[in-house]
């Protein structure tokens, strides 16, 4: 869509997979010479944006990068799903929408079944600074030890499933067998302690909570990236994983298959379900945020296959698979965002 003024509006701060792709697609699109003004939802100055921030906010285009209910006044929206339908709440909002971006081909499809606007996909572009070899993350001795180490980054939600995960590796590793599970997480609804607690003595299972100066030290000190998650819009960490060399193991669903295949990593056979009917929402309790509703659609891994994937991990290098996951870093980089954002915008 050719647009001449836009006001990007987001949440610019943080470290959110919304706020870190915000900042990376307004410098793009500055890069690409639109005229992007930035409308920071925190209300407050970001110096890397200043100059944006100053611009008239008369007469632009307004895109909205979060989920739509938190802007439904909008022009347009750049927003993702991992559901079989919009948010709850977002369907009505995205069909008198003049435009959407989204950042894979199955939210495109799930979206396109609710609006007739256009629709165009602008993948997160992998930061260079994912790449495996640099800085490593110092672990305790207690960690450091093994010979193996699974991680998992995620913001511990019932989409995001570590009930299954920390089960089936608590049931496919003996506390004696040389690896363990990461987990790298934070949460609004649970408190992950909970969970170790019951598991720290039948498994080698490790919360790390600290700051870090950059994600990347983390996945270079480890060996596999593991998520039995029900669906993701892209799936940032995933993608950062594979740029960083490791073995990952991953659902064979949604957004994920815009860029993970059997070549480059383990994929999880899934089984389409309501959210009502999966382990993760028996286990969460009432933790189901307004957005999302029972009756929505998902693909719950199957938990044996995810055993047998973790074991297959464990006892082989996959010097094949890990050399071809770290190609994403070329298919998927910075690149790549600019021209699908020039693709989007129509520049020539």
């Amino acid at each position: 869509m050719k647009i001449d003024k836009l006001n990007f509006i987001g949440f610019i701060e943080g470290n959110t997979g919304y706020s870190v792709l915000s900042r990376a697609l307004i410098s793009l699109m500055d890069f690409a010479g639109i005229d992007v003004r930035v409308d920071n939802l925190h209300r407050r100055p970001i110096r890397e944006f200043v100059r944006l921030q100053q611009k008239d906010p008369k007469d632009r285009f307004q895109l909205l990068h979060q989920i739509p209910t938190v802007r439904p006044d909008a022009d347009g929206y750049y927003t993702v799903t991992e559901f079989d339908q919009p948010t709850y709440g977002s369907a009505s909002i995205l069909r008198r929408a003049k435009w959407i971006l989204t950042e894979s081909k199955f939210c495109k499809e799930v979206f396109e079944e609710f609006t007739n606007a256009p629709i165009d996909i602008i993948h997160y572009p992998l930061d260079p600074q994912y790449k495996p070899n640099g800085t490593q993350f110092k672990f305790s001795p207690e960690i450091e030890k093994f010979r193996l180490k699974f991680l998992y980054v995620f913001e511990w939600l019932m989409r995001k499933d570590p009930y299954t995960l920390i089960k089936a590796f608590a049931e496919e590793f003996s506390p004696d067998e040389d690896v363990c599970l990461i987990l790298r997480c934070w949460s609004k609804f649970e408190n992950p302690r909970k969970w170790l607690g019951w598991y720290r003595k039948k498994a080698n299972i490790f919360w790390i909570s600290q700051d870090l100066p950059h994600l990347s030290h983390l996945y270079r000190s480890c060996d596999c990236f593991v998520t039995p998650t029900l669906g993701e819009g892209c799936g940032h960490p995933i993608m950062e994983a594979m740029g960083c060399g490791l073995k990952v193991i991953a659902p064979k669903s949604t957004g994920i298959l815009d860029y993970a295949n059997s070549k480059n990593a383990i994929l999880i056979p899934v089984e389409e379900k309501f959210v009502h009917e999966t382990t993760a929402f028996r286990e969460a309790g009432n933790e189901i945020p307004h957005l999302i509703k029972p009756w929505f659609k998902c693909w719950e891994p199957d938990k044996e296959a995810l055993k047998k994937a973790m074991r297959r991990a464990f006892r082989n290098e996959m010097k094949f698979i890990r050399s071809n996951a770290v190609k994403i870093r070329d298919k998927f980089g910075i690149e790549n965002a600019l021209n699908e954002i020039k693709v989007a915008f129509e520049i020539e």
